[in-house]
């Protein structure tokens, strides 16, 4: 019998990054993620439906990227909730990377500028629910990078 790294073995089990992302909490390995900044980015939208968020920036390939808006549908989850969001960008990025603790996944690109990701949030253990912090990483194909720091609320 061969044994899997807790990485592998999610990876195998899931599949999807961005449940393994959560999943990845109910092992106890985010426990460096605690939340302790009050504060939400001034270009995060919470609740409701996707909003009307800003137009991207047309940037040259060596500019320094921007997160110039996001949306995620609640800050504060419960299991079996279904949580979306956008993230808007300068045209430069190459990639958007969501990280909770040691783990990360990279959100989905829909065109120039606008990544999205949908994922329902797994069940948890109660001493795992209680805040954390999500960041999102922006990161051009010179690897320069931007990140926003959001906090959300596992209930």
């Amino acid at each position: 019998m061969q044994l899997l790294s807790p990485s592998k073995a999610i990876r195998v089990r899931f599949g999807n990054r961005f449940l393994g992302l959560l999943v990845y909490l109910a092992y106890g390995l985010a426990a460096c993620a605690r939340s302790d900044s009050g504060h939400l980015p001034t270009s995060l939208h919470v609740g409701g439906r996707a909003p009307r968020l800003a137009q991207i920036v047309v940037a040259s390939p060596q500019a320094q990227p921007r997160i110039i808006d996001m949306w995620i549908s609640e800050d504060s989850f419960r299991s079996g909730d279904m949580v979306s969001g956008i993230v808007i960008t300068s045209s430069n990025v190459a990639s958007v990377e969501v990280r909770i603790g040691g783990y990360a996944a990279n959100i989905p690109r829909l065109t120039y500028g606008e990544f999205s990701y949908k994922q329902r949030v797994p069940d948890l253990p109660g001493f795992l629910k209680r805040d954390y912090t999500l960041t999102v990483t922006a990161r051009n194909a010179a690897g320069a990078a931007v990140s926003e720091n959001i906090p959300v609320h596992y209930l």
